[in-house]
């Protein structure tokens, strides 16, 4: 039994002992803390006391130890316990902190879908743990641990201080006698298969972190975030950013000792969401559910600054419900405006209220920039957007329906059925590097006659309609 069993009872998870004043005890349940205060007070005689029962017990326990052992401060193990001593003149007073993990959970106990435990056990190398103070990090990290060990693998922790409950056949590794780079040296020449980095907090952490993972170790990193793209934000400036997928593939949220989201990486170059321009694309993290394959955040460089931007695709598509029918309207308005202009049909894509592509055959494409050019300029003021000018066939594939969906009625007749909410729309066919327009007649359907367009479509091989 030892000397700090006195101050614990059922559910409490850490004890508060300062110089004249009443004992303080933290418990917890699932959803709920509390802080108990008892009508004991502490003196400096009872403190120092116990400081010296402490040092007796660890040097008859070959498992306990002294963490750090400074002037003024100390961090110590007894078994469970870990004691954190603070004395003056670092500290106002004599100062005992004494913390034990509460419970200790399996992996099973976890219930994880089947899902996890296969992104866990085989798709993933890299896992962040993370969530707030107290809310089971560590002890989730420790049942990987035994989940990996279980396994027949060789698994080794990074803690400072250690307080990892872990079986013999798991070595503890510390800072407190070591610096990091004799940290890495050993974890590089003793090969273990998994290694647990258990409260990631400085840049030296981090860059370690980096180290170890870029050779090849495969990890699992314990840290403090609010939220879990915190975690990620913490590496942004220690780690390069296009290098953080590549040393992170996966998060774990921990909130009230329960994986809380699950979230993964994935590195791509993009426009990021948001932004309209091709000539906007860049490198862009994206960070993922990973249940729903959807994403939840954007990491990227904006001009010197990298910003990290949530995502919310029902919001996003709530609002462009909203502006549909106003883009629908401007949409035909610069329709109308160009072949005024122009005497040419072209396709308008609407990117935003004020941006617009313009959609034309190479032929009309030359005119307008060569040519025209001067006047498009005027026609931005005119109309208030901003226009840019694309080839038709650089049109993203999903907008056009497929040569199949027509029907030859006979050789001179040529037609294509559409839905019956289509009716008086404008179709664009497209054939190589020509394009005409189509109005749908109230039968919803496209009817070709001209043998002019019919021969051409026929000779082209292949047709595209746009709608």
């Amino acid at each position: 039994m030892s000397v700090l069993d006195q101050f614990f009872a059922e559910n409490t998870t850490s004890v508060h002992l300062q110089q004249d004043y009443f004992i303080r005890r933290k418990w917890w349940k699932p959803g709920e803390w509390k802080l108990e205060t008892l009508e004991e007070e502490t003196s400096k005689e009872f403190l120092m006391k116990i400081i010296d029962d402490i040092y007796i017990e660890i040097s008859d326990d070959d498992r306990s130890f002294c963490e750090i052992d400074r002037k003024y401060s100390k961090v110590l193990q007894l078994g469970n316990y870990r004691i954190v001593v603070v004395l003056p003149p670092v500290s106002d007073c004599v100062e005992i902190t004494i913390v034990r993990p509460l419970t200790r959970l399996t992996f099973e106990d976890y219930n994880l879908s089947e899902e996890l435990v296969n992104l866990i056990s085989e798709n993933s190398k890299w896992i962040l743990v993370a969530g707030s103070p107290g809310e089971g990090k560590t002890t989730f990290a420790q049942a990987l641990v035994d989940f990996y060990s279980a396994q027949g693998k060789i698994v080794k922790t990074i803690e400072s201080p250690r307080d990892l409950q872990v079986g013999n056949d798991v070595t503890q590794y510390s800072f407190s006698y070591a610096p990091h780079s004799e940290i890495r040296d050993i974890l590089l020449l003793s090969r273990p298969d998994y290694s647990i980095y258990d409260e990631v907090r400085n840049p030296e952490d981090f860059q370690l972190y980096k180290d170890l993972r870029l050779t090849g170790i495969w990890l699992v990193w314990v840290t403090h975030a609010t939220k879990p793209v915190n975690a990620i934000q913490r590496l942004i400036g220690i780690v390069e950013m296009g290098i953080i997928p590549e040393v992170v593939d996966t998060i774990f949220f921990i909130k009230w000792g329960k994986i809380d989201s699950t979230y993964i990486l994935r590195h791509t170059v993009k426009v990021p969401h948001g932004m309209m321009s091709d000539d906007l694309a860049r490198p862009v993290i994206e960070i993922l559910d990973f249940f729903s394959n959807k994403v939840k955040y954007e990491i990227y460089s904006y001009w010197e600054e990298v910003v990290t931007i949530p995502i919310d695709e029902e919001k996003d598509a709530a609002a462009a419900s909203k502006k549909a029918p106003l883009l629908k309207y401007a949409k035909s308005f610069v329709e109308d405006f160009i072949y005024s202009k122009y005497n040419f049909h072209i396709l308008v894509e609407m990117k935003s209220e004020r941006n617009v592509t313009l959609y034309c055959s190479d032929a009309n494409k030359g005119k307008l920039i060569w040519k025209w050019w001067e006047t498009i300029m005027q026609t931005e003021k005119e109309l208030g957007f901003n226009i840019s000018v694309r080839d038709i066939n650089d049109l993203e594939k999903q907008q056009f329906l497929p040569e199949t969906n027509f029907k030859r009625t006979n050789k001179k007749e040529l037609c294509l059925e559409f839905g019956k909410d289509m009716a008086g729309e404008v179709a664009y066919l497209v054939s190589g590097n020509k394009m005409k327009t189509f109005a749908i007649d109230s039968r919803w359907m496209i009817t070709i006659r001209n043998n002019k367009d019919i021969n051409i479509i026929n000779g082209a091989g292949s047709f595209w309609v746009v709608l």
